[in-house]
């Protein structure tokens, strides 16, 4: 098939699982560069390997997972009744969550801004909660 990807670059997280492996493998096969990004970084490398040696390009990249809750600006502007008139769910979360208040883009930003930098070098791996402590309690 020709999807038209030559010239393209792919991201795939989770580029190194069994789902992810073949979608870098399809990926390459159809003329795009494929980053495979994954925590496991030996496994990113095989399938980047995987795919040079079939002829196509590509690069192993270990990368952290950011797991936001609720996060929008919008959302978090919004007094508790007109949250609630929003949506009663977020208003619901909103109150779970131990800092009481729903999170803003930028809360994201600086975590991924930090993770990027020289100071978090040996930071690799990680499923990284931006959550306001949601994630502590069910509801």
């Amino acid at each position: 098939m020709d999807f038209g990807l030559s010239g393209k670059t792919a991201l795939v997280t989770g580029g190194a699982g069994r789902i992810g492996s073949e979608d870098c493998r399809v990926l390459a096969a159809e003329g795009a560069t494929v980053v495979v990004l994954d925590v496991a970084a030996e496994a990113a490398e095989t399938v980047a390997n995987e795919i040079r040696a079939a002829g196509g390009t590509a690069h192993a990249v270990t990368c952290n997972i950011i797991t936001p809750n609720i996060v929008m600006d919008a959302l978090a502007d919004l007094s508790s009744e007109e949250l609630a008139a929003t949506n009663p769910m977020f208003e619901r979360i909103r109150k779970a969550t131990p800092m009481q208040k729903l999170g803003r883009e930028r809360d994201v930003s600086n975590l991924i801004a930090y993770l990027s930098s020289e100071q978090a070098s040996y930071i690799t791996g990680q499923v990284i909660g931006v959550t306001g402590g949601i994630d502590l309690f069910s509801f």
